[in-house]
C-alpha cells in the first residue's frame, strides 16, 4: 500500500491545484478542488495505475485517505 499511497500522493501535488501540502483526511471540497478537477484526477488515476474506479464511487471517497484505501482495496 505504501507504493500505491506515495504514487497518489505524488500526483495529486502534481496534477491538482491544493495550494499547499496534501493532507489525507482533508474533503476535496475544503482543499478548493472542483468536483470536475476530483472527476479529472479519477480518470488520471485510473490510466496511470490501470484500475477502474466510475465517478459515481467519488461520491463515496472525499478525501484522499478514502481513495487512496479503495484504489488498494482494487489493486489487492
Amino acid at each position: 500500500m505504501a507504493a500505491l499511497k506515495n504514487r497518489i500522493l505524488a500526483l495529486a501535488e502534481e496534477h491538482l491545484d491544493l495550494r499547499r501540502q496534501v493532507k489525507l483526511d482533508t474533503k476535496f471540497s475544503d482543499s478548493g478542488v472542483s468536483s470536475m478537477a476530483a472527476l479529472a484526477f479519477v480518470r488520471l488515476l485510473n490510466e496511470e495505475l490501470g484500475l477502474s474506479v466510475s465517478p459515481a464511487d467519488l461520491e463515496n471517497f472525499d478525501t484522499l485517505r478514502g481513495l487512496i484505501a479503495h484504489y488498494d482495496s482494487l489493486a489487492g
